[in-house]
């Protein structure tokens, strides 16, 4: 048998976003896919081998314009709420949805083209480098009077930066659950997240 809530707890909100509360979320996440869509602009002006060592400086740019953008779109929609372009703060919702499920579509196939290419890329063979002798003296003979045997050459692997997909992971982890959001989202005219059946 179900168990029955009481007609006082039926329908009860246990968790809401407080008002007005939508309007700061939505200019994040409107920040963050602008910022991937930059960063793919970026990349195609000027390409890069996925996995090259200065792929964590492009990283930490975009990051930085997220940073300045969502400020910069928290204050236009803040300005232009309640318009002609612009729902009311609380009314961002279907908006909101939206802007979920087009940064959900752009960082899963932003991560899995990226991880499709790690694992379609063969492994770097490890390369020999030799470092040859530069000495130019006269061989100096031992106590003995024969000559020192001849010096020994050096080899050393020189290895490739190891190929760490954890972020390409959690971005198509992130984009799968942005992408989940917008298409099957809470009911974003409501400013409740979770509410008790009834």
């Amino acid at each position: 048998m179900a168990l029955e809530l009481p007609d006082l707890v039926k329908g009860a909100c246990l968790a809401a976003i407080a008002p007005g509360g939508l309007l700061p979320i939505t200019g994040v996440f409107a920040a963050i896919g602008a910022g991937v869509v930059l960063r793919w602009y970026y990349d195609i002006l000027s390409p890069m081998k996925v996995g090259d060592a200065r792929e964590p400086g492009r990283t930490l740019l975009q990051w930085g314009m997220v940073t300045g953008l969502a400020v910069l779109f928290i204050l236009l929609l803040r300005a232009m709420a309640g318009g002609l372009l612009v729902p009311p703060a609380d009314d961002l919702g279907p908006a909101l949805r939206v802007v979920l499920g087009l940064d959900g579509a752009a960082f899963t196939l932003r991560h899995a083209v990226r991880l499709l290419i790690r694992i379609m890329r063969p492994p770097a063979q490890p390369k020999t480098t030799i470092i040859p002798e530069l000495d130019f003296r006269t061989p100096i003979e031992g106590s003995d009077g024969a000559p020192l045997p001849e010096p020994v050459k050096l080899e050393t692997q020189v290895q490739e930066v190891p190929r760490n997909a954890r972020g390409d992971v959690i971005g198509l982890a992130c984009g799968l659950v942005m992408l989940w959001a917008g298409l099957h989202g809470w009911n974003m005219h409501s400013l409740c997240l979770l509410k008790l059946p009834g």
